[in-house]
């Protein structure tokens, strides 16, 4: 589970866990690294809401494009559904196609990479010579069959070393990775809250002077009919 997942969780912020899924995409398109976060968090009453139709979903994915991403985005903020977080799944493979693509490509060649780093060392190259040296003589194959395996059993600890300490490499740079994208999430985070406040204060200010516009012309009109009365 990411971390700012399990803070959310912990502290039963609602509210930042919706931001973090909203944007979730963003940081992995795919949506393997959030799966798990994903099926968790469904499971906890009062993050998913009862889907309700703003925004009409489309089945044509030809009809997927960024004004209708940015559309799903802002509506999941106002209903945050199972049945519409699901469908923007489906639509960020689309969105996002050429990321998804080379994400997958670095994931694969990291994956060989440590493919290749955990395998077994190859068979010793003195086996054979110790099967057929013990049929002549057993006593000097003995003690050469013990200097071999102290042999062997510190060629092996020196090589389990090195794989411990490559793999506490990776891992610290993993680590590295992981904590950059986290600062990434929050400051997108932060960003995307200011974003749709902003949105949110031009969207009133849009209805209220829409309402304020409705509410002269009614003046108005009484005022004409007042003046032909009056005439």
């Amino acid at each position: 589970m990411h971390a700012e997942v399990k803070r959310c969780v912990e502290s039963n912020d609602m509210k930042g866990l919706k931001y973090i899924f909203v944007d979730c995409f963003v940081v992995d398109p795919t949506f393997e690294k959030y799966r798990e976060d994903y099926e968790y968090c469904r499971q906890i009453p009062g993050i998913f809401e009862t889907y309700r139709e703003l925004t009409p979903i489309r089945s044509n994915e030809n009809l997927w494009n960024e004004e209708y991403w940015e559309k799903l985005k802002l509506d999941l903020m106002k209903n945050f559904s199972i049945k519409r977080f699901e469908h923007m799944i489906e639509v960020a493979q689309i969105i996002y196609a050429d990321k998804i693509s080379r994400l997958l490509q670095e994931r694969k060649t990291a994956e060989l990479k440590m493919c290749e780093s955990s395998e077994e060392k190859p068979a010793d190259a003195g086996q054979n010579f110790r099967q057929k040296t013990e049929q002549s003589a057993p006593e000097t194959v003995q003690q050469w069959n013990l200097d071999q395996s102290m042999g062997d059993a510190r060629r092996a600890a020196a090589y389990e070393e090195e794989k411990l300490d490559k793999r506490k490499r990776e891992l610290e740079i993993e680590n590295q990775r992981v904590e950059e994208e986290q600062r990434r999430q929050r400051e997108h985070i932060v960003a995307r809250k200011a974003e749709l406040a902003s949105q949110n204060t031009a969207l009133k200010e849009r209805e209220l002077k829409k309402a304020m516009g409705i509410g002269l012309a009614a003046a108005a009109v009484v005022i004409i009919i007042i003046l032909i009365q009056i005439f």
